[in-house]
């Protein structure tokens, strides 16, 4: 039996450090309007065997989506910047970007896509 990481454990260490001093702004979940502050939300959306040897997986590729919610664009750039960077150090590797603007709840949003391989 093999162990698997906790790649929400892995993700919301490497993001604590956009975390503003006074309020929570690193959930996972989806985008909090209650919260009248730049922020993130983070989800793992895949997990897929990739290497076998002898009928044993040895490793598992995580895809992760980290989306950047705000009203002010300027501010969803700067933490979408500063995310990439604190998520690359902790050993994901960045795979794009989609944007969008949310009319319907006057938020710019910013959808990062993460690939972490894990050598079991």
């Amino acid at each position: 039996m093999f162990k698997l990481e906790d790649i929400s454990e892995k993700v919301f260490d490497a993001l604590v450090y956009l975390q503003h001093p006074d309020k929570q702004v690193v959930f996972e979940s989806w985008y909090r309007q209650d919260i009248d502050l730049t922020h993130i939300v983070f989800q793992q959306i895949e997990e897929t065997p990739k290497s076998f040897a002898d009928d044993e997986i040895e490793s598992v590729e995580h895809v992760v989506s980290v989306d950047v919610f705000g009203k002010d664009s300027r501010e969803v750039h700067k933490m979408k910047v500063d995310a990439i960077k604190y998520m690359r150090n902790a050993g994901f590797v960045w795979t794009g970007t989609g944007y969008e603007y949310l009319r319907e709840i006057d938020y710019y949003h910013q959808e990062l896509k993460f690939y972490y391989l894990e050598e079991l």
